[in-house]
């Protein structure tokens, strides 16, 4: 039941982020229900390619949380229907990160440099730890968490300068930006009361715990940039695979690069409206998909 909801609110998110990014494909998802011991992980995958060998291209999927670009090149060795395996996603997540930053930076405090401003990254997966790599140099702090050790120690070890807080210490910390990069629905009614930044903007798919969570947030003064409108890049890479024999770099970035034209029309909107970015996005998304 719990990956049954998952994977329906995954979906659906995906669809619409689909629709924003303005690709041509609708959005899917695939959850796997790992075994808690005794499994053989590649068993597992081939499994699974199987399974999307069944819909006959009528899902096309690839890397996410905990499904590595490896991993994504062997299932493909057992299906067609994989991507991600000639670009990087995480990448251009990454990518269309930056670019939907500077907007919000722009909008907030009149300019879209990232010098001197201060951040809070939670997660440090593949999505946080390299918006971590595009800000580092020029800001003024940065505060990071994540629930795996190894993965805070080898953070700090690459970049010296980052402050590491315990996981429940993030919300709090007096930052311009707050970043969710790691799993779904991190920010309720109870972290986001502790919340002490400007904006919110990150790669973690459904931050919200429920559509209400972007009300208290929108109350609170704190803009926040809807998640599955700033992290398409990774999947306006992917679909671009999918639709071209050769990559080129150049136009997938071009392509990133509507997400921040995408975002302006939300803020617009948002403010004639005088309703939260992410219902304004919810609308926008329904309209495009209903058409």
């Amino acid at each position: 039941q719990q990956a049954l909801k998952d994977v329906l609110i995954l979906s659906k998110t995906m669809s619409y982020k689909a629709a924003l990014a303005g690709l041509r494909y609708g959005g899917a998802k695939g959850v796997i229900i790992m075994p808690r011991s005794n499994f053989n992980k590649e068993k597992l995958l081939i499994a699974y390619a199987n399974i999307v060998n069944q819909l006959k291209g009528r899902f096309i999927t690839g890397a996410d949380v905990n499904i590595s670009q490896n991993e994504v090149v062997f299932m493909k060795s057992y299906s067609p229907y994989f991507v991600g395996t000639q670009v990087d996603p995480v990448k251009y997540t990454a990518q269309g990160l930056y670019y939907s930053l500077q907007v919000c930076l722009k909008e907030i405090f009149g300019r879209a440099s990232i010098q001197g401003k201060s951040f809070s990254v939670q997660g440090l997966g593949k999505i946080g730890e390299n918006l971590i790599k595009k800000i580092y140099r020029w800001a003024k702090k940065i505060y990071v968490t994540d629930v795996n050790q190894e993965k805070v120690a080898l953070i700090k070890k690459i970049y010296p300068r980052v402050t590491v807080v315990f996981p429940e210490e993030i919300y709090q910390q007096p930052v311009d930006v707050f970043s969710p990069c790691a799993l779904s629905h991190s920010l309720n009614r109870q972290t986001v009361s502790q919340l002490r930044c400007r904006i919110i903007l990150g790669g973690a798919n459904n931050q919200l715990a429920d559509q209400s969570t972007g009300g208290i947030i929108y109350k609170q003064r704190i803009f926040y940039a809807p998640d599955y409108v700033v992290n398409a890049g990774g999947l306006i890479s992917v679909v671009y695979e999918y639709d071209h024999q050769r990559i080129s770099r150049q136009q997938i970035c071009q392509q990133i690069k509507k997400i921040g034209k995408t975002l302006k029309k939300i803020i617009k909107k948002s403010k004639i409206a005088k309703q939260p970015t992410n219902l304004i996005a919810d609308q926008m998304a329904r309209k495009i998909i209903n058409q």
